[in-house]
């Protein structure tokens, strides 16, 4: 299959390669991880409409989409090798993708909250096309692969699955658009920020609502990431928001 080529900056590369290595540490890791990035662009007609269908697009929709932890802090932040810039490289500028184009989903073990055929942290009990995962953000999908031997497990929504079955189409996106919006929308926040986006978390998480985080608000949220499973930091980023948000839908 041939599959799109983008056209993309060194310093776009870097980013995205300090990304990749961020979320999986290892050459084969980092081209799924890659794969995985172009894939989830185009298997949604919202994002491709809201930041494009180019380079540029793409790496806006990585950087600023909310799908990938603490994105823009590991692109600014980190370093990378170039044997991972390489890497990125052959997948994203020349095309050489190494997942097919509707696998759209990974989490790393702490983040899955169940799978269909055994043990979650027991790599041999996953199968692909068979074992079901489901993710403690409330998403479902089918295991495909590890692609390196510690790697996150790589799978596919049946939203993705069906949308590149059927060569584009509606969005497949399984949240609504309006949710979609409201989480790209919220910029992450940590104790010492002010303001109304603040207000809101503190609605969320049921202390005085003063748009100050300061340390109540800070506990509240530690309190809430743990209770919840995620990433117990005091930092509220898209995983948190959009965890937040399920209480306020």
């Amino acid at each position: 299959m041939e599959y799109k080529k983008y056209d993309l900056s060194k310093t776009q590369l870097v980013k995205l390669a300090r990304l990749c290595v961020q979320e999986q540490g290892s050459v084969n890791g980092v081209k799924a991880e890659a794969s995985l990035m172009a894939n989830l662009l185009e298997t949604s007609d919202y994002r491709k409409k809201k930041y494009g269908t180019d380079g540029t697009g793409l790496y806006n929709w990585v950087r600023n989409g909310g799908w990938f932890y603490k994105a823009s802090y590991f692109m600014d932040n980190t370093t990378v090798s170039n044997k991972y810039v390489e890497a990125v490289k052959d997948v994203l500028v020349d095309g050489n993708r190494t997942l097919p184009p509707y696998i759209d989903e990974h989490d790393c073990f702490a983040d899955i909250k169940s799978i269909s055929t055994g043990s979650i942290r027991n790599r041999a009990d996953y199968i692909k096309g068979e074992t079901i995962i489901k993710n403690k953000m409330g998403s479902t999908y089918t295991f495909y692969c590890f692609p390196a031997s510690g790697s996150d497990p790589f799978g596919y929504t049946d939203a993705a699955y069906e949308y590149v079955m059927r060569h584009g189409g509606a969005d497949p996106d399984p949240e609504p658009v309006e949710r979609v919006e409201v989480i790209t929308s919220l910029p992450e926040i940590q104790r010492g920020d002010e303001g109304d986006t603040v207000s809101i978390w503190q609605v969320i998480v049921g202390v005085q609502v003063d748009g100050d985080f300061g340390p109540a608000t800070q506990a509240a949220t530690i309190k809430f990431q743990s209770e919840n499973g995620l990433a117990a930091d005091g930092i509220v980023g898209a995983r948190t928001w959009a965890e937040g948000l399920k209480n306020i839908r």
